[in-house]
């Protein structure tokens, strides 16, 4: 039989089976939804902190987008650059959109806002981010701009607008990240506007995490109740299409039951928090009211207290992305996760790959 036959023959046995076959064939053979991954990613800055780069090559087939911390915005305005140009070009060879991360000087605090308030300082950051999308061609720019006073609420949906009326024409995405409302500060997350920003952007992503840091007492880093009632609080503002939900693959190491410092508590990966049990000799709790390991160990006669995210805790974090309809994830970053993360993801969104 010719090969043009066979091709219709299969055709016609797969509509007849989608029609009398019952709703779970049906259900195999229809488009699935595509879910948005996006991986951070940064250079490395300590042994135990090391570079997503390993992790990028590794996952490239599961990433739709990444976000490389590569740009830091200082307050006059000029551009700090972290270019990876091995990381570029393993994106590229992948094809995955870099969508270059940019963030704000946050230890000048009260000044960290300048590169907002002060018209030259803004004028002059906005063109220096557009002038590095050009030189290294990057597919777009994600805003991570962070303790800001919620008095710049309009000051940053305009500095958005600016941007993206920029890019917009030349095919560039423009992702915003903001911080979760529910359970956090106004001081936080009052500068930014929900509903505006997603007219302007592309994308939210929603960074649901550092729910307990080192300045808090110890406790889980983005409980799933949390978690679900900041998805639901977005969602009043922002649609569910134009929301990615930041995952984190990470965890702090308090001393004692008390809130620390930077230079007590320690921001581990999900990973070395798993080795650090091990290595103690202790077995990992599981909260049920927050759905997130735990473990207590001593370290010269210190009692430390480690929550942090795992594959389980993600889980269900995953799943509520696709039950309130959200485009996908944004997980905080690569080269932290457990490697059996993936396979959950891959589960959890019916993909394999690309």
């Amino acid at each position: 039989m010719p090969k043009k036959f066979w091709v219709i023959f299969l055709i016609v046995g797969l509509i007849i089976a989608a029609l009398f076959g019952g709703p779970a064939i049906w259900e195999r053979i229809k488009p699935q939804p595509k879910y948005l991954i996006m991986g951070f990613f940064e250079n490395g800055w300590s042994p135990m902190h090391g570079s997503s780069l390993p992790s990028l090559k590794r996952n490239s087939g599961m990433l739709d987008y990444v976000s490389p911390l590569w740009l830091t915005v200082k307050m006059d305005g000029s551009i700090e650059k972290k270019h990876n140009q091995k990381a570029m070009d393993i994106a590229r060879e992948a094809d995955i959109p870099v969508v270059v991360l940019i963030n704000n000087e946050k230890d000048v605090i009260p000044n960290n806002d300048a590169m907002l308030t002060n018209a030259e300082a803004r004028e002059r950051s906005i063109a220096g981010i557009i002038e590095a999308v050009n030189k290294y061609d990057y597919d777009g720019i994600n805003i991570d701009y962070e303790i800001l006073p919620p008095e710049d609420r309009e000051l940053l949906t305009y500095y958005v607008q600016e941007l993206s009326r920029a890019l917009h024409p030349r095919k560039k995405k423009v992702f915003v990240s903001v911080f979760p409302r529910r359970g956090v500060h106004y001081d936080l997350h009052g500068v930014y506007d929900y509903a505006a920003l997603a007219e302007i952007a592309d994308y939210i992503v929603v960074m649901a995490y550092n729910e307990h840091y080192p300045a808090s007492n110890p406790g889980p880093i983005a409980s799933a109740g949390w978690v679900k009632d900041n998805i639901e609080d977005a969602l009043l503002d922002v649609d569910a299409k134009k929301i990615l939900l930041g995952i984190a693959t990470y965890g702090y190491d308090w001393p004692g039951a008390v809130a620390g410092t930077m230079e007590t508590v320690d921001y581990i990966p999900m990973k070395e928090a798993a080795r650090r049990a091990q290595e103690n000799k202790i077995a990992v709790k599981w909260d049920n009211q927050s759905d997130e390991p735990y473990f207590n160990y001593y370290e010269n006669d210190l009692k430390r207290a480690v929550w942090y995210e795992n594959v389980e805790s993600i889980k269900p974090k995953l799943k509520m992305a696709k039950d309130y309809g959200l485009s996908g994830i944004a997980i905080w970053r690569l080269g932290f996760e457990d490697n059996l993360l993936w396979d959950v993801i891959g589960e959890e969104f019916r993909r394999a790959g690309k």
